[in-house]
């Protein structure tokens, strides 16, 4: 977990569950508990290639889009589910909150995801369980008991996969390892060049998965890779220092991607108090 600015301890307070026995749908689990004070002025959470199940187990709070225009309202027993950020998330409200954040692995999206919703590229839409399951998700939530929520979903989509309903496309699945592999220091036609496919098959296919262009994922990955590098060597290196050790040509190239993905440029976005990235 990488958190970067001034408030480290009473206003937010982060956990991580452990995920050793996972299926491989999860990518991490996480409990958040934010305080009124400080959710008033907004968290900033860094963009994500992952895709995300939010629950409130208390409180209600805005969700919006660094950039956006469009604010959901989230409130105390309600889940929603997230696709693949291409910008920062920002958190707000007048409520003490505490959260269930489940990130998914984005390659799983499309077992849980109505089509529908994102066909005009929403982020978001209401995480809802088939009846069998919707009595203990509620009975959960009510008695704040997020261990049991994660194992409900586990089950959940164990169903999922074994009814087949939705295969996992193999083309996606390996491109998404590979892209990681490489922390997104990979070029689009190499991609395209090593699965023998031509390059608008390979972006069709991606957009319609994952939310995103392989470029995109590519350059999410990157920066999330640069942020990772900021936390650990930050006292020990300069920004341009971090830059090239990150993989970017230059700071220009960093530039332009802070500017594009959180608005703002790397300077003053990672001075920020609140400033929140879950890995």
């Amino acid at each position: 977990m990488v958190f970067i600015g001034q408030i480290r301890e009473d206003p937010m307070r982060i956990e991580q569950i452990d995920t050793s026995s996972r299926k491989n749908v999860i990518h991490s689990i996480w409990m958040i508990r934010m305080e009124k004070e400080k959710l008033q002025e907004g968290y900033y959470f860094f963009p994500d290639n992952h895709a995300e199940i939010i629950v409130s187990l208390k409180g209600s709070f805005r969700r919006s889009i660094v950039g956006g225009r469009k604010t959901t309202e989230v409130l105390p027993g309600e889940s929603i589910l997230t696709r693949t950020r291409n910008r920062g998330m920002v958190l707000s409200g007048n409520d003490d909150i505490r959260l269930l954040i489940i990130k998914l692995q984005p390659q799983y999206l499309g077992l849980f995801s109505c089509e529908s919703a994102y066909r005009f590229k929403e982020e978001i839409q209401p995480f809802s369980l088939p009846s069998e399951y919707k009595w203990d998700w509620k009975h959960a939530i009510v008695n704040n008991q997020p261990v049991e929520l994660v194992e409900i979903f586990e089950r959940y989509s164990e169903e999922l996969q074994l009814q087949g309903k939705k295969q996992i496309d193999s083309l996606i699945d390996e491109t998404i390892m590979l892209i990681k592999h490489n922390k997104g220091e990979i070029k689009i036609k190499e991609l395209y060049e090593l699965f023998g496919v031509c390059k608008s098959t390979l972006e069709q296919k991606f957009n319609k998965e994952i939310g995103l262009s392989p470029k995109e994922f590519c350059k999410i990955e990157k920066l999330n890779h640069f942020l990772k590098n900021y936390e650990e060597f930050k006292s020990e290196m300069s920004l341009t220092q971090l830059t090239f050790k990150s993989g970017y040509y230059d700071q220009s190239h960093l530039i332009k991607d802070f500017k594009y993905y959180v608005d703002d440029s790397p300077k003053r976005f990672l001075t920020k108090a609140n400033l929140v990235s879950l890995h």
